[in-house]
């Protein structure tokens, strides 16, 4: 293996003539710009614009968390929310063997608030599938209910039956003057109750 002279190499170059010396120097220095530019710089340019790339995604992320830090007791309102409504779904739902619980609550419910049932009675033939899933059946069934009760009484006695999740729908109410009792109203009401039946 040789060994590099450097004296030898500065001697050559001062013999040439000032417009190769000129153009030799030029030819090195290009090279050791180019050298530099794609083996040092270079690498370090791509590692720059990552970072930059990074601290750009960074900065949209913690954007983003703030706004969402701000907006978390938005969120966990919405999520007490949801979780109420899905509990009072949940205990709307009646078994298929619940209905006669469901017409004595119907009906001891009624005796609290001074209303009085002529007839309750289910309406098998308005028992419709609503939505099959892996739980079961959940079914509409209409429950026919002839009563008589005073305004007041009525009012109190369905937002009881509400509060205590019996029907999640009231189809149809019709209330008529009831000619044998004053300050009482003949009532004939459909409501419906949901029905989780077998798969």
């Amino acid at each position: 293996m040789k060994n590099f002279d450097l004296q030898q190499l500065l001697g050559k170059l001062k013999a040439l003539p000032p417009n190769y010396l000129f153009m030799v120097l030029g030819f090195v220095v290009v090279l050791v710009v180019a050298v530099d530019v794609f083996l040092i710089a270079r690498p370090q340019v791509a590692s720059i614009m990552a970072l930059d790339a990074k601290a750009k995604q960074l900065k949209v992320d913690i954007e983003e968390l703030s706004g969402n830090k701000q907006r978390l007791p938005k969120f966990r309102v919405n999520l007490d929310d949801n979780r109420r409504q899905m509990n009072d779904f949940q205990a709307m739902v009646h078994k298929e063997d619940a209905i006669p619980s469901v017409l004595k609550t119907i009906s001891t419910l009624a005796n609290e608030y001074g209303v009085k049932i002529d007839q309750l009675v289910p309406q098998k033939s308005d028992d419709i599938i609503l939505v099959q899933n892996e739980d079961g059946k959940y079914r509409s069934l209409s429950i026919l209910v002839r009563a008589r009760a005073g305004y007041h009484d009525l009012g109190r006695f369905l937002n009881r039956l509400q509060q205590e999740h019996v029907f999640w729908q009231l189809e149809a109410i019709d209330i008529a003057a009831d000619e044998q009792q004053m300050g009482r109203h003949l009532v004939k009401m459909q409501m419906k109750i949901l029905i989780l039946g077998g798969k």
